[in-house]
């Protein structure tokens, strides 16, 4: 397909599911191909046709991939983190790789805080008795997280959003994050400690890091023990 200026479209391949108002913008400068259920074998047949590619969190983008991707110019991921395309490899073929750092920032601290709540307030036992037609108010009663101390490993916008709306409900608020100074963590109004004082410290733990080598495994039970 050519554009008005006589220069072909730009093609993109969008290999996870992309919400229908996100794919209306795209379609109005570049021409979209949708292919979502596929293997590797099966995007390395047909990536060298494509300009740009899209994925989310479930196609890796292998070296595979990349290697027979001689078209391409840039990888979006339309999330947070680029954990599933191999960064390496796209950079030594001079393919841009980029990723929404803020696209479901509120949304995954929502959620954090959501699951917190679940566990304090037993709302899922909760949930299960009712619907056995069973009345256990005192054996579901919890806890509150007012005056209770949160530990947030890595303080980047997910885990600022989850202190801000902790410290907000009350809670003391630990932090470790090795890349980040005590001067951010006083602007939020947490406290910068090492990961052995967080994990004797806390009464709940909240992990917001990417999944790379030296976060793998973060948690294990020699820690928890």
């Amino acid at each position: 397909m050519i554009q008005e200026n006589n220069q072909p479209m730009f093609k993109v391949l969008v290999a996870d599911p992309i919400d229908n108002a996100g794919l209306s913008i795209l379609k109005k400068f570049a021409l979209i191909h949708i292919y979502t259920k596929h293997t590797e074998e099966e995007l390395m047949m047909c990536i060298h046709d494509y300009d740009a590619l899209i994925v989310r969190s479930s196609t890796y983008v292998s070296s595979k991939i990349i290697k027979n991707a001689t078209n391409l110019k840039i990888i979006g991921r339309a999330g947070v983190g680029v954990d599933n395309i191999d960064v390496q490899t796209a950079t030594q073929a001079g393919v841009y790789v980029v990723c929404s750092p803020l696209g479901n920032t509120i949304a995954a601290a929502e959620h954090t805080l959501a699951l917190m709540l679940t566990l304090s307030r037993n709302i899922t036992n909760a949930n299960n008795s009712i619907r056995e037609g069973k009345w256990e108010r005192s054996k579901f009663i919890g806890i509150q997280l007012q005056h209770k101390i949160l530990g947030i490993i890595g303080l980047g916008q997910v885990g600022s959003h989850v202190a801000q709306v902790a410290i907000a409900m009350q809670m003391t608020v630990l932090c470790y994050d090795p890349y980040v100074n005590k001067e951010k963590c006083n602007s939020l109004g947490c406290q910068l400690c090492t990961l052995d004082e967080l994990l004797r410290e806390s009464d709940y733990i909240s992990l917001h890091v990417p999944l790379v080598e030296k976060t793998k495994h973060l948690i294990c039970k020699k820690l928890l023990n």
